[in-house]
């Protein structure tokens, strides 16, 4: 190591150990304070960088690079507010358990609480939402190398140990912050962390170990199972990186319809027979609810999207048996009896290797109202032209080809997504930010995910996100992996529009829809992006196959009105819940 100054040798200290620990992927945002580490990156052969100036854009890049592949990426920020506007992404990553490790340059600690320019304080700058933090001192022979390395390594421990989540370390930085010759041999400094330079490995190695389910507690929960008489199985977001192979086929011996969230992961297998799907749909009639209340519910991963099936859950009176692997309180209906801290597919290995099985009286039930919804709405799908939001991204579902990436913003394409029935192929990947449910971030956070798996990402949003992220259209622009971004205008929040205050007109179109009157033609052409505004479904099949085919950055604008949108669901729901409302009438067993 050949460093012209301290902070150069703590600086690619700090780098290589990371680069040692497998972390790779860099997120840069120019400044001053942070110059060390953003030359350190810069002239290693083995980093991976993106540049962008947005420190809140960079952040969910990030995200959405971890949630691909549960791997962080390394964020870089000068002192002050570039800081602060990391804070939306840690929420986030915190909440959803998603690693990230952020490296925030500050002025050293004699600065600090004196009024120095682009000063403020950043140690707890996060709060409860990381991890870990360290404040790292200023660069200093008096200090040994051997501590910056443990630091680090102890960063990415605490980063992708369960369950996952952000780390911050403060690095005060003083001047000189150019790579300014000291004159200073470090030879000596170094010598205690010399024989590193050989092994190649990092210096403090964390090894991995197993989390178990105790005998008393497989015991438990299988009784549960095992003295159900109408159970149901519920799969709701989970860290989609993880070997999820083995969690239908286990769930699938014990006889319960599974109802699959799409943040899941898991509706890559069509073949799963006892698989529902189109419950967001049929839980909204009352009859069927009558017919179909369960006396036990395995919930594995998060929350669910659907608002019929957490009312459903919410008023169920039966036993209720939680699977996560995030040891946060996951129990919004205060209903949970048992709870495991552990990963759903290890869970699924364990009840698979000791053949734990069951038969519930709701599988027929379910699988008829299923298939009910299902021809009711192929029928009615079929016989349209006109676009319509369902309609659109149920046809993104259709034709989004194996090996690509989707990712959904928050409010109405999830909700749509999840409610439109159609199962992907198993190489296909799901991207939500269902941590927070924010609609920040969405455009940078699908960039991110189609990095970090290197796979072609279509990105599905509402005018309100992309407005709220138009920064990130730099991201698009540049991103080596194709992305096809669709944005649905319907000119405001439309998801506002299936509240109550939707009601109360004198208020709701200024605050509530904030209609921007905006379209989006002129912000591709900023950004050198290719755009597309069909006005009819087979022009926008056309048009969508067309821009993924092309492999190049897109973007595909589509008109909607948001009041002929709830009007849409409304029909659609009405549509369901007759149809299966009259095979009950009608003494179909369902």
């Amino acid at each position: 190591m050949n460093s012209p100054n301290i902070n150069y040798v703590w600086a690619e200290l700090i780098i290589e150990e990371l680069l040692r620990n497998g972390i790779n992927r860099f997120v840069i945002s120019p400044g001053s304070r942070n110059s060390p580490l953003i030359v350190a990156v810069a002239k290693h052969a083995k980093t991976k960088k993106v540049v962008h100036v947005d420190e809140r854009s960079a952040a969910f890049f990030a995200l959405g690079y971890a949630k691909a592949n549960g791997k962080p990426a390394v964020l870089i920020a000068t002192s002050g507010t570039a800081a602060a506007n990391y804070f939306p992404a840690v929420c986030e990553a915190g909440q959803s358990g998603v690693p990230m490790i952020l490296l925030t340059a500050d002025r050293p600690v004699e600065l600090r609480d004196t009024g120095a320019s682009q000063t403020m304080e950043q140690v707890g700058l996060y709060g409860n939402y990381l991890r870990w933090s360290f404040d790292l001192p200023a660069p200093s022979t008096e200090v040994t190398p051997r501590m910056v390395l443990t630091t680090v390594d102890q960063a990415v421990y605490r980063a992708v140990r369960s369950p996952a989540g952000p780390v911050q370390i403060n690095c005060q930085f003083r001047e000189p912050l150019a790579p300014e010759n000291s004159g200073v041999d470090f030879t000596e400094y170094l010598r205690s962390v010399a024989s590193r330079q050989q092994n190649g490995a990092a210096f403090t190695r964390y090894l991995p170990s197993t989390a178990q389910l105790a005998p008393q507690a497989f015991a438990a929960v299988s009784g549960e199972i095992k003295k159900s008489r109408r159970g149901i199985i519920v799969l709701g977001p989970m860290q989609t990186h993880a070997a999820l192979n083995h969690i239908l086929p286990a769930l699938q011996q014990l006889g319960m319809p599974i109802l699959i969230d799409i943040t899941s992961g898991l509706r890559f297998a069509p073949g799963a027979q006892n698989a529902v799907v189109l419950y967001d749909y049929f839980l909204r009639a009352e009859k069927f609810l009558k017919k179909a209340q369960p006396d036990f519910i395995l919930h594995l991963g998060g929350m669910p999207r659907s608002k019929p099936l957490n009312r459903f859950l919410q008023n169920s009176q039966s036993r209720y048996v939680l699977v996560n692997n995030l040891p946060f309180r996951q129990d919004p209906f205060h209903r949970v009896g048992l709870r495991f801290e552990l990963s759903p597919e290890r869970f699924c290995r364990i009840l698979a290797q000791n053949g734990v099985n069951a038969a519930s009286e709701l599988l027929p039930v379910f699988l008829r109202a299923e298939n009910r919804a299902s021809a009711a709405l192929d029928e009615w799908f079929n016989a349209q032209n006109k676009l319509s939001e369902p309609a659109i991204l149920r046809s993104v579902l259709h034709n989004l080809p194996g090996e690509n990436n989707l990712f959904l913003a928050n409010s109405m394409p999830v909700r749509d997504a999840d409610a439109s029935g159609i199962f992907l192929p198993a190489a296909n990947r799901i991207g939500v930010n269902y941590g927070v449910n924010g609609i920040d971030g969405t455009i940078a956070s699908a960039v991110g995910f189609a990095a970090g798996n290197r796979q072609p990402t279509t990105a599905v949003l509402g005018d309100l996100a992309f407005f709220h992220d138009l920064n990130s259209l730099q991201l698009v622009r540049y991103s080596p992996v194709p992305v096809t971004l669709i944005v649905i205008n319907n000119n405001g929040g439309g998801i506002f529009s299936f509240l109550p205050i939707n009601r109360y007109e004198d208020v709701f179109t200024e605050y509530f829809g904030t209609p921007q009157n905006l379209d989006f033609k002129n912000a591709a052409g900023l950004f050198d992006l290719p755009y597309f505004a069909p006005r009819k479904m087979q022009d926008f099949r056309a048009v969508y196959k067309s821009a993924v085919a092309s492999g190049k950055n897109s973007l595909i604008e589509v008109q909607s009105d948001r009041n002929e949108n709830y009007a849409v669901h409304r029909e659609l729901w009405e549509l369901v819940t007759t149809q299966v409302a009259r095979e009950i009438h009608e003494g179909t067993k369902i």
